[in-house]
């Protein structure tokens, strides 16, 4: 369905003289990418809405997509199973929190960012085998992966020192960042079995 809907468009700015024939692959790619991303926040944003739970998926989206386009990580094959593998992160997340009080506290708050942090540093960034990093990229997104980390890290603990009442949105935020590093050793070992 994405796929038709970006070749119908690509063959539209074609058609417009909008854009080249010879970059229609890449047109197509592109939009195929954006389409995906706004079906996939789409829906969950509906699912946000039903379980009434919008705030808490703004931040776990924000937290993690930030972090996870310059530290990369597992791809799932298709867009469905990203949409249903990022639901799944996200919702029980937001669910765990919403729900079981006893696990909001600065305990579980440190050991999730402890975690996150100590696996992103080992593993960020994970290129794909379609588009592996160059030397130079590799040291780029690595930076960027450990700066944007750092900024995520002191934002999450500056909201909990100053209102402890955030604690629900900052183990959201943190859970999102330790899912990322999750991604990160899935991206790891997917890489590793595409290459054998």
């Amino acid at each position: 369905m994405i796929n038709t809907m970006a070749k119908n468009l690509s063959k539209k700015l074609v058609n417009l003289d909008i854009i080249k024939f010879d970059d229609y692959d890449v047109i197509i790619f592109g939009l195929e990418v954006i389409l995906s991303t706004i079906f996939e926040i789409l829906g969950l944003l509906i699912l946000g809405f039903f379980l009434d739970s919008i705030m808490e998926l703004i931040v776990f989206i924000g937290f993690f997509s930030l972090l996870r386009v310059n530290s990369g990580g597992y791809h799932a094959s298709t867009c469905f199973r990203c949409f249903i593998i990022s639901s799944v992160l996200s919702f029980s997340s937001i669910l765990t929190f919403k729900n079981i009080a006893w696990l909001n506290n600065s305990l579980t708050l440190f050991l999730l960012i402890i975690v996150a942090t100590v696996i992103t540093i080992i593993y960020a960034p994970i290129d794909t085998p379609n588009k592996p990093f160059s030397k130079e990229d590799y040291v780029i997104y690595r930076k960027k992966s450990l700066l944007i980390l750092s900024f995520e890290v002191l934002l999450i603990i500056l909201f909990f020192v100053l209102n402890k009442e955030f604690i629900i949105y900052c183990n959201i935020a943190a859970a999102s960042i330790f899912f990322q590093g999750i991604t990160l050793i899935l991206g790891k070992i997917q890489n590793k079995s595409l290459k054998e």
